[in-house]
């Protein structure tokens, strides 16, 4: 398929343009990390949102990452590890030390204990599944949208007030 530059600015910014799976339009952007990515990809469809394969934490991809927060209102980390310590605390500090403060959603393994089960109980039970994550997703997200839509018609009332 040949297509024309300009058409995925997020694509030609990527240096293993494998980890892109989805360009969304949306400004929400999925940074999936391990076995989570069939799910993420369901959602970022669903939500018009960039999906990108992270692939693996250690070394985080510091230039990956910082070109989705260029592009993209809030990023939201998925992986199906603890969160404490885990790539979202990575990508948070990532994103703090160079100035980008964006909202930032981490998904992953609650810290508290969860009984033993089948790998998909487990994660059921841990809210890791399609139907956990499509909700987590979804309900955040849209409350981000809420939050800009009020600093909107807030910035908006105040120039009328000024004009």
């Amino acid at each position: 398929m040949v297509v024309a530059p300009g058409t995925y600015p997020l694509l030609e910014s990527i240096d293993t343009p494998e980890q892109l799976r989805r360009e969304g339009r949306s400004g929400l952007a999925l940074l999936a990390f391990g076995a989570l990515l069939d799910p993420a990809r369901k959602i970022a469809e669903r939500l018009d949102a960039t999906l990108v394969n992270m692939r693996f934490i250690k070394p985080l991809d510091e230039d990956l990452v910082l070109a989705l927060a260029a592009r993209h209102r809030a990023p939201v980390t998925i992986e199906e590890n603890v969160t404490l310590g885990g790539a979202g605390i990575a990508v948070a500090q990532l994103l703090a030390a160079e100035a980008q403060p964006l909202p930032l959603l981490q998904i992953g393994i609650p810290d508290r204990f969860i009984e033993h089960g089948s790998r998909d109980s487990c994660l059921a039970a841990a809210g890791l599944d399609l139907p956990g994550l499509s909700t987590r997703i979804e309900h955040w997200w849209a409350s981000q949208c809420e939050q800009d839509a009020s600093a909107w018609r807030a910035e908006l009332r105040s120039s009328d007030h000024h004009a």
